[in-house]
């Protein structure tokens, strides 16, 4: 009997001790809520939205609409919507709730029934454009940007570049809209788009998409999420990076990605405590004074990370939500830690050197341009327009001695005559035409030039290698908790790198670093 009971304890305590580390959450900084409560197992969340000074919180998921009215409670599901709809995003308008679906547009009024919009199918997005004596929305597809007035849809979307639509937002009157690799922009609803000047997006380039690295991810387009959140612009996470647009694109500021696996991000969130990116199932805080992202929060019970939300509640406490595929988390903003407390810098640093300026770097220090064999080439084909130039000097001592015999009893004696000294110098110049067509300074040129390039090849092979390296092993060190064994031995393998790569270089990577972030 004593056996069961202790049999049963210990069954009783494993139950829990596995049910609390199913709801665990890792934090780089103190623990998390999970409120995924009520939520079928089997869904997706998508998206989470909530309405600010008030508890009421809406999440979109593969399998319908969840609504949550009080902190406590657990979520419950809108069966009033659409039995299995897909929702992909929410959107306020009032007291009016706008869901895009993959049925469509629904749009319950004043909180009540809901209805569904006719017009498109497989939405993506859907925002709210609140004006004095306007009400309307802004609908989004893959590949199309509808706004919707009064039942009516509008094709706005910019015919510069059409399909391929990743995101769009809405602030201080202007659309912005992210299209395949470019970001436009709109002041007049659309009537007009211009481009943003975001440097380094090219469209269909996916720099940072290095092998093995999205093999878990999936194809994201090259333009993954526009943050409209917090007082420093639009933030829009991409493949090369993140970027911060303030008002019309009159200044773009370029955040750098060192400790943020760029290639994996979902979304972007641009904060007073400052600017969160979210990366497969875990969150990187940006550390304005580290220059760097350092890992924030990861989800543990698995899931990659589908969205990140602040929102505050009707007590004035803002909170930050993240969403993942499998379970919802939050936490009260007023309890991030020192290095969250930092605001977004005015002027951010760049981003490491590529690896074909990296190539340029070793070849300049290393002398082996091929355009140092092109001078070459032309030097010895000019130089038969150049002649021979040939300098003679001469000069000459003369002088006249004679002699003068005298009678039988007189004396010879010397008569020397005037002394005379001449100078005298020739040029010539010739030249040697045939050296227009030949000459054997093209067989030496031809022998350097054979060298050179093995040398060049074997630098560009070696430098190539240690940056690709390097970039593996600061990939691996974002997917590390600061108490992993290995830690130190990375970091101490990266330093060595670096230093490899410095001296093929002449130092010239560490300082295009330095300046990109004190720039």
């Amino acid at each position: 009997m004593v056996n069961q009971k202790i049999a049963s304890g210990i069954l009783t305590a494993l139950v829990l001790m596995f049910s609390v580390a199913g709801h665990r959450v890792f934090a780089m900084d103190g623990d998390w809520e999970r409120v995924s409560n009520g939520i079928c197992g089997a869904a997706r969340i998508t998206c989470v939205k909530g309405i600010d000074g008030t508890d009421t919180l809406y999440a979109g998921t593969s399998d319908g609409l969840y609504v949550k009215t009080d902190p406590g409670k657990r979520w419950r599901k809108e069966d009033s919507l659409s039995t299995g709809v897909s929702v992909t995003d929410i959107a306020f308008s009032g007291k009016d709730i706008l869901v895009a679906t993959k049925s469509g547009l629904y749009i319950s009024m004043a909180e009540k029934a809901w209805k569904r919009v006719p017009g498109k199918k497989d939405l993506k997005g859907v925002i709210a454009i609140e004006g004095p004596g306007e009400r309307s929305s802004l609908v989004w597809s893959s590949n199309e940007l509808f706004l919707v007035e009064n039942g009516s849809w509008k094709h706005i979307g910019p015919k510069m570049a059409p399909g391929g639509i990743a995101d769009v937002v809405y602030k201080h009157g202007l659309i912005y809209a992210g299209v395949k690799g470019e970001v436009f922009y709109s002041s007049d609803k659309g009537k007009t788009w211009k481009k943003c000047p975001v440097p380094g997006i090219v469209e269909g380039e996916e720099d940072g998409m290095e092998e093995g690295l999205e093999e878990d991810v999936g194809y994201r387009p090259f333009i993954r999420k526009i943050d409209h959140a917090g007082p420093y612009g639009v933030a829009v996470a991409t493949g090369k990076g993140i970027f911060v647009i303030h008002g019309e694109a009159d200044v773009v500021n370029r955040i750098d990605t060192t400790g943020l696996p760029a290639s994996s991000v979902s979304d972007t969130l641009n904060s007073e405590k400052g600017l969160f990116a979210a990366a497969g199932d875990k969150v990187f805080l940006y550390s304005p004074e580290g220059y760097a992202w350092q890992p924030f929060f990861e989800n543990a019970s698995g899931g990659a990370i589908t969205c990140l939300m602040t929102v505050k509640d009707r007590t004035g406490r803002a909170w930050f939500w993240v969403a993942a595929e499998k379970g919802m988390y939050r936490r009260g903003m007023d309890s991030f830690s020192a290095f969250a407390q930092g605001q977004l810098p005015r002027r951010v640093p760049g981003r490491e050197p590529l690896i074909k300026e990296v190539h340029g770097m070793a070849v300049e220090y290393a002398e082996v341009s091929p355009e140092k064999i092109k001078k070459m080439r032309y030097a010895a084909q000019n130089k038969a327009w150049l002649p021979k130039l040939s300098l003679g000097l001469d000069s000459g001592f003369s002088r006249t001695i004679d002699l003068d015999r005298g009678g039988t009893n007189d004396p010879d004696f010397y008569i020397t005559g005037p002394e005379e000294n001449d100078f005298g110098w020739d040029v010539s110049l010739s030249w040697n035409l045939g050296e227009l067509i030949w000459n054997d300074d093209q067989t030496n040129i031809d022998v350097r030039s054979k060298l050179m390039v093995q040398l060049r090849d074997d630098i560009l092979e070696e430098v190539t290698r240690l940056y690709f390296e390097r970039k593996r092993l600061l990939s691996e060190l974002d997917r590390m908790g600061k108490k992993d064994k290995e830690l130190p031995e990375k970091q101490l393998r990266i330093e060595e790198l670096t230093a490899y790569i410095d001296a093929l270089t002449g130092g010239a990577f560490s300082k295009a670093i330095d300046a990109e972030r004190s720039g």
